[in-house]
C-alpha cells in the first residue's frame, strides 16, 4: 500500500493500492507497479510504503472490476422516482431469463448495445424520445393568443438624422 501525501480531506483514504515492488533504486526508494502492471511515474520512499501480504492472491482478484458481455437488451423501463431509464440485459453465458438484470445506461462500458436495441425495436426512430407522442400544452396556447401583440415594438422613437432631414448646423 502507498501513503497518499497530498490527500485533500479526511474522507479520502490515507493508503492507496495495492502496488507491487518492481525495483529497488540506489538512493533507497522503490519503483512500484499497480495490479495491471503499469509502473508508477515516480519513485517512492520507504516511509510511504506499507507491506501487505498477498500470498493467497484473493485480495487482488476482488479488486479487479468485473466486466460481463452483453448478449442483448430485452426490454426497457423508466423509473418513476428518478426518471432514469433502465434496460433489461441478457448476458453472454447466462441463457436463463432468471439471470437477466436491470442496468442503468451509465453502467454500460459501450453505448453500442443500447443503440442496437433501439434500432431493433424501432428501426425508423433513432432515440427513445421519438417514441413518445408529441403533447401540446393547451394552457400555453390559450395564453399566447390572449397576449398576442405586434411582433416588433420600439422602445424609443427614432432620432432624426441630419442627412434625412434638412437640419442646418
Amino acid at each position: 500500500m502507498l501513503f497518499d501525501p497530498v490527500r485533500s480531506t479526511k474522507l479520502h483514504p490515507r493508503w492507496l493500492g495495492p502496488y507491487f515492488i518492481k525495483n529497488y533504486t540506489r538512493n533507497g526508494s522503490y519503483t512500484l507497479a499497480d495490479i495491471t502492471g503499469e509502473l508508477l511515474p515516480r519513485d517512492v520512499p520507504t516511509q510511504h510504503i506499507r507491506v501487505v501480504d498477498f500470498s493467497d492472491n484473493h485480495v487482488t482478484k476482488g479488486l479487479l472490476p468485473r466486466h460481463y458481455e452483453v448478449q442483448a437488451i430485452v426490454n426497457h423501463r423508466v423509473e418513476r422516482k428518478t426518471g432514469r431509464m433502465k434496460f433489461l440485459v441478457n448476458w453472454v453465458g447466462y441463457p436463463s431469463s432468471k439471470d437477466n438484470t436491470w442496468q442503468y445506461e451509465s453502467d454500460f462500458d459501450s453505448k453500442r448495445p443500447i443503440r442496437d436495441y433501439w434500432d431493433r425495436i424501432a428501426p425508423d426512430h433513432k432515440s427513445p424520445n421519438r417514441l413518445l407522442p408529441n403533447t401540446v400544452n393547451k394552457r400555453k396556447i390559450y395564453s399566447r393568443r390572449k397576449h398576442a401583440g405586434p411582433s416588433v415594438t420600439l422602445r424609443y422613437p427614432s432620432i432624426p438624422n441630419s442627412r434625412n432631414h434638412n437640419i442646418q448646423q
